[in-house]
């Protein structure tokens, strides 16, 4: 299996969850992790239970509010909103760019990233939800694409 999309969860995995007004920075790693999907012709698809508008808006000013990361919401291949109504729906995406759900690594903090991966059979890495008080221990720049490219089956794993 080769990673060909990562669905990227937002709140709670790139932002913190608890700040409400963008001022805590993403969480660490993240500009690397770009740049490691660039290079490997990764698509990076930002994904949330919100609105889109909702959290491209609170991606910016967070991003803009802290521009020594060098971050803008052009990084992102594309926006999905997912999961309104229960486990997110990576089938969606699969569809939209010819690809089959096992080559989207699913990246998040919570349940309806969680089941939405199983049931879509989605490789999948569970970091520790993102706050103002915690979380900041997951580095998305350690995330190992190798590893998860050699692997046969599903991943359930933290970092």
């Amino acid at each position: 299996m080769v990673i060909k999309a990562v669905c990227l969860d937002i709140y709670g995995t790139v932002l913190a969850t608890d700040d409400h007004d963008q001022n805590f920075p993403p969480r660490q790693g993240l500009r690397e992790f770009f740049d490691i999907c660039d290079k490997r012709r990764i698509r990076v698809i930002a994904t949330s239970d919100e609105s889109i508008e909702d959290y491209k808006r609170n991606l910016e000013i967070c991003f803009n509010l802290h521009d020594r990361f060098g971050l803008t919401i052009d990084r992102f291949f594309d926006f999905y909103r997912l999961g309104e109504a229960g486990p997110k729906d990576y089938s969606l995406v699969a569809r939209s760019f010819g690809i089959d759900c096992s080559e989207i690594l699913v990246i998040g903090d919570g349940p309806k990233d969680f089941f939405g991966a199983r049931k879509h059979g989605c490789p999948l890495i569970i970091c520790p939800e993102y706050t103002i008080e915690g979380g900041r221990e997951f580095d998305f720049s350690k995330i190992p694409f190798d590893e998860i490219n050699m692997r046969e089956t599903k991943i359930e794993q933290s970092i």
